[in-house]
């Protein structure tokens, strides 16, 4: 598989794997002449390579005849690729100086593991220099992030005609941006682009340190995992541009683990995989793919694993393949959880809109990144710079998704204060209507047990029988008994649904009706029984029931009552017919019964009717709206 370096890196975040072609045929590359015109040369066809399996060849072997009828040309490649090889790979270009300038070669691929730059000159080895990542001689002619070599100085001595040899050994794919220029050319070329990476650096700084506060905040992990994501996919642009290691592991032990390489790129994807979980809520939305998104994780972590193990064992060719893996792993990462955020959008979840906009965003960008490197788009600031273009603007679009998570909390925790509110103002309208019930029931009927008794007593003086008013406190004080039950049951939780209202109902009926030989049918629709009216409507409704139904028991002399409870056109319809003498409605004077069944279905912002004539009979209606 030929794979284009920068992309390699890049896979984490799409996977992609570019192909190139290789020509194997045997040629002699072109000569590099440099004129006073000239301040850069791009090195392509006048690159030749040499693989070396055994990695046995020396500096001296090449200068036979048989090694070097060897080499071979890049042909028109746009960049020298070799793709993944566990060879060691030498590189070959001669170059004639006509200036006085100062000359070097620059290697714009930063991750190389093993570089060895020669220079000859008549056959003779003039310098060798080592660099690398893993090389534990390196040394750099020049500070850079990337490796620059120096060719020619006007300050000293030097042959007019160098052959250059590079021996690389890479376990990644073997790609060679190069370029012969002068220090001034390189410096102006290499500022701008260092500007910018340090403002994407300096972006993917400020997100971090921003959702960290809001995490210390809110404590949701999600922002912890984005602030994981963003680190390490910006650490992996970080190093792929050089300057993890120019800056940070260069001269410490750190630059002998060759683990290093491996984990940026998998922890990155791991905590890909794990902030698109809780972003997305795959457990609760998708739980089906969010699954699939655990074996992703599962083999993120054992691919780190056997980077290690193909490490510590020195296992070149292990090495090579674990490279693949994980290029094979981030591609269908990346893939999977693009298409998890597109289901989810399909759903109308909101997270998921700004995390395919951002997802996406990355994606062109990158697609712009490789088509670049193919040639087939222009060699632009934008093009080739895409990626951490692409990459700041889904840093910044993810920053926004999750700020929008704060709103949702936000209007969350109004939400919970409201009702909060509206619930304590609810029991201190239950406390006020228990105050006021007692004191009207309970307090009146505590009233006529003292008087009854006072009279009893005296009834006992004067040697009267006193069953008839002992039978009238017994009597009151069983009201008493049936207000205090009745205000304690409305005050209980689990008495809120419809349900448990219709099922007192009924037993009250029971109780009423069944004394008096009445007859009786209760009816109340199914949907009705699920409804749950708030603690003081469902009193109410109870108590008009009540009343009504004592009326029908006690004046009434029916011998039928019927019960309808139904819901219709938004409302909860109660209706109680009975047939028995009914009444003329003008002439009946009106009642504590009935202004007390009148009063509650106000407080149920809700209508009571009443329906009656002699001989017909009395219907009663009690209508209130509902919500649910």
């Amino acid at each position: 598989m030929k794979e284009v370096f920068k992309s390699a890196r890049i896979v984490f975040f799409v996977g992609i794997s570019i192909c190139t072609g290789l020509s194997f045929l045997t040629a002699a590359s072109q000569t590099i002449v440099l004129t006073d015109s000239l301040e850069s040369v791009v090195l392509r066809e006048s690159v030749a390579y040499l693989e070396d399996p055994g990695r046995e060849l020396t500096i001296a072997d090449l200068q036979r005849p048989s090694v070097q009828s060897r080499f071979a040309n890049f042909s028109n490649e746009k960049l020298p690729n070799l793709g993944s090889t566990a060879s060691a790979v030498w590189l070959k270009f001669t170059v004639v100086n006509q200036t006085r300038k100062d000359w070097a070669l620059e290697i714009a691929n930063s991750l190389l593991e093993e570089v060895t730059f020669y220079k000859v000159a008549r056959g003779k080895v003039l310098g060798e220099r080592h660099a690398g990542f893993l090389n534990p001689d390196a040394k750099r002619d020049i500070e850079s992030n990337f490796y620059i070599f120096s060719l020619f100085s006007p300050d000293l001595p030097a042959p007019d005609t160098l052959t250059c040899y590079i021996r690389v050994v890479n376990s990644m794919p073997m790609q060679f941006p190069m370029q012969v220029a002068t220090i001034r050319h390189l410096y102006e070329e290499n500022h701008p682009i260092d500007v910018a990476n340090g403002i994407y650096i300096g972006i993917v700084i400020a997100m971090m340190l921003y959702n960290l506060f809001i995490y210390a905040s809110v404590r949701d992990k999600t922002y912890l995992l984005y602030v994981g994501y963003v680190f390490f996919a910006g650490s992996v642009i970080a190093d792929f541009q050089g300057y993890i290691f120019d800056l940070l592991w260069r001269h410490t032990l750190m630059d002998k683990l060759p683990v290093v390489d491996y984990i940026p790129v998998m922890l990155a994807n791991v905590f890909a995989i794990l902030f698109a979980r809780s972003f997305l809520d795959t457990p609760t939305h998708t739980p089906r793919m969010h699954k699939g998104m655990r074996l992703l994780l599962a083999g993120s972590v054992g691919i780190i694993v056997l980077g290690i193990m193909g490490t510590i064992f020195q296992l070149n060719t292990y090495k090579v393949w674990c490279e693949i893996a994980i290029q094979v792993i981030v591609f269908c990462s990346s893939v999977y959880m693009l298409g998890v955020g597109i289901l989810l959008l399909s759903r109308k979840k909101r997270p998921a809109l700004f995390y395919v906009l951002a997802w996406s965003i990355f994606l062109l960008s990158t697609v712009v990144f490789i088509l670049q490197i193919d040639g087939l788009v222009p060699n632009t600031f934008f093009t080739e710079h895409s990626i951490q273009i692409g990459s700041a603007a889904e840093t910044i679009l993810l920053s926004l998704a999750l700020a929008d998570r704060i709103n949702t909390y936000k209007k969350e925790r109004e939400d919970a204060q409201n009702q909060y509110i509206a619930q304590l103002q609810e029991n201190e309208q239950v406390r006020t209507r228990i105050a006021r019930d007692l004191h009207d029931d309970i307090g009146s009927t505590l009233s006529s047990i003292a008087i009854l008794s006072q009279v009893a007593r005296q009834h006992s003086q004067k040697s009267h029988n006193p069953s008839e008013i002992l039978e009238k406190i017994s009597n009151s004080a069983q009201k008493m008994m049936d207000s205090m039950h009745d205000i304690v049951w409305t005050t209980q939780p689990s008495n809120d649904s419809l349900n448990s209202v219709t099922v007192r109902m009924r037993e009250f009926a029971a109780e009423v009706l069944e004394a008096k030989n009445i007859l009786y049918q209760i009816q109340v629709d199914e949907p009705v029984l699920a409804l749950k009216l708030p603690t003081k409507h469902h009193y109410d409704f109870y108590m008009i029931f009540k009343e009504a139904i004592n009326n029908a028991a006690k004046y009434s002399e029916a011998t039928k009552v019927q019960v309808q409870v139904n819901r219709e056109n938004g409302e909860l319809r109660l209706h109680i017919h009975d047939n028995g003498k009914g009444f003329e409605q003008n002439s009946v004077k009106s009642g504590n019964g009935l202004k007390n069944m009148q009063k509650r279905a106000a407080q149920l912002d809700g209508k009571l009717h009443i329906y009656s004539r002699p001989g017909e009979g009395t219907l009663i209606k009690v209508s209130m709206p509902i919500t649910q």
